[in-house]
């Protein structure tokens, strides 16, 4: 029975989670054996993780205040293979003193907290969304007016060294885990290295079924970076439509012919846009709340809208006229956005794919007044003269208005960009000026909303005039001005490529 014990006792350093309740039935043999494992001096790796495998047997069969209270120092040094066996040793000992993880969480964070040591915040963040205790977690990831800290929170913790596997364990739990968190946890793993097979299965998994469109597009985005194809990604929710057996718990469906995926934005009637007057993406730039008029106070109705620009795939498929499709350009990459796309030919596209779908189309137009080759709406006519008003009865595609892509974008901010006011940190949101060419569509970070490409990329047409003379004096009004002569008084947003 020694020999046994003994043989138990080595089976289970070396791998603990195997024999740990075979060591009941060799406690009074087994255990001397783990003390002496867990009070040796560790001077290596491997001799720190037989000390946490020894001090895992320790706190189910003998736990002291004194083993967690070393435990608890050993979370700033863990690898991250350790992430497991410590949050199973923790939760041992938590039950056995009788201890909430909730206080105990709190109390080990607001010490990371006090001895400004962010290192070990992310690790107890972490750490104690495993023990069920992700209060402090959820509020960084929370909505807010300013998430500079949620973004903040991102790019931190995928400094830390963290077991993919236990983390993708985590997010297979969709209950435990609120949508904000969830979504926040998909861009951690996708700023990682070689996620693995159990986040590769995680990541598809949350793709597939996750209700909010923010999981959904953070998913996508971490698939795409650690190898998954274009393609793959559109098979895995091919019939994921608006009318499928789950389309009503979803936030997000596929559109009929595949080619994009509509989110809805919720309406949030206690969030306050403000003047949404002067093109800008800054909540700072505009007018005090007391000079607010009724408009700008009222909420912005739920609507829906597509995840990402409009690709050149898609825009050949429904409009194969337009000119710029036959440049190299078009023809390298159809994953980009479609640009130089005036803004009659966005409603004409929009119209287009309405009919294709079956959708009563949102315009009013006569298609074959308008010029292709010279991109203008019949050339006899001044073109700002454009017979179009949105039809009430139509239930297809439509542009937004500027109050909705303001919305939109924002994502419930206040901040100059939807991450926060950082602008060091829109590289990681938004394709800017600066670089040779567009990006493919969706190939950024995708905001809490599950929307790409709303910074950056290509600029994206709205349906208002902006011919009003709101655009101030000087040299903005004159470039302007030559935007407009060049295609037609309504309002842009977003971009900076044409």
């Amino acid at each position: 029975r020694i020999r046994e014990g003994k043989l138990l006792a080595e089976r289970f350093l070396a791998s603990p989670d195997v024999f740990l309740d075979d060591l009941a039935t060799h406690r009074d043999i087994a255990l001397p054996i783990l003390q002496d494992a867990y009070g040796e001096q560790a001077t290596s790796a491997a001799d720190r993780r037989q000390k946490l495998h020894a001090a895992y047997g320790l706190a189910r069969y003998q736990p002291t205040p004194e083993l967690l209270e070393w435990l608890t120092g050993q979370v700033a040094t863990l690898d991250a293979s350790e992430f497991v066996m410590m949050q199973r040793a923790l939760q041992e000992l938590l039950k056995a003193q009788q201890r909430q993880a909730g206080p105990y969480v709190q109390t080990q964070l607001q010490r990371a907290l006090t001895m400004k040591q962010r290192f070990i915040e992310m690790r107890w963040l972490l750490m104690g969304l495993a023990l069920g205790e992700s209060t402090q977690l959820d509020k960084y990831c929370a909505a807010k007016p300013d998430p500079s800290d949620t973004t903040e929170l991102m790019l931190d913790l995928a400094k830390v060294p963290i077991d993919l596997a236990w983390l993708s364990e985590l997010l297979d739990q969709p209950s435990a885990v609120k949508p904000d968190t969830r979504y926040l946890l998909c861009l951690v793993i996708g700023g990682l290295q070689g996620s693995g097979v159990a986040a590769q299965r995680t990541l598809e998994q949350l793709y597939r079924t996750a209700p909010d469109a923010g999981t959904h597009a953070a998913a996508r985005w971490a698939l795409l970076q650690q190898g998954t194809s274009w393609d793959t990604l559109d098979s895995m929710i091919a019939g994921s439509g608006e009318n499928d057996a789950e389309a009503s718990e979803r936030d997000w469906y596929v559109t009929p012919d595949g080619r994009a995926t509509m989110v809805r934005i919720r309406s949030y009637p206690e969030f306050r846009l403000g003047p949404v007057r002067d093109g800008g993406d800054s909540y700072s730039e505009v007018a005090y709340p007391a000079h607010w008029t009724a408009e700008d106070l009222a909420p912005v109705d739920e609507f829906w809208m597509s995840d990402r620009e409009v690709s050149v795939a898609t825009f050949r498929a429904v409009c194969p006229e337009h000119p710029r499709l036959d440049t190299e350009e078009a023809k390298a990459d159809d994953r980009r956005p479609m640009w130089g796309v005036n803004w009659f030919e966005a409603v004409i596209f929009c119209n287009r794919l309405s009919r294709s779908h079956q959708l009563t189309p949102y315009y009013d137009v006569n298609e074959s007044l308008y010029d292709w080759e010279q991109g203008i709406w019949n050339p006899n006519r001044e073109p700002f003269l454009f017979p179009s008003i949105p039809n009430l009865a139509g239930t297809g595609y439509r542009l937004p208005t500027e109050r909705e892509w303001e919305y939109a974008c924002r994502a419930l901010s206040t901040t100059a960009y939807s991450f926060g006011g950082e602008a060091n940190h829109l590289s990681f949101f938004g394709w800017f000026a600066g670089k040779s060419s567009p990006a493919a569509c969706g190939s950024l970070h995708p905001s809490r909303w599950g929307l790409s490409d709303m910074h950056g990329n290509v600029w994206e047409w709205c349906w208002e005039r902006s011919d009003d003379g709101r655009w101030g004096t000087g040299e903005w009004k004159a470039w302007w001005d030559a935007v407009l002569t060049k295609r037609t008084s309504r309002v842009l947003r977003g971009g900076s490529f044409d």
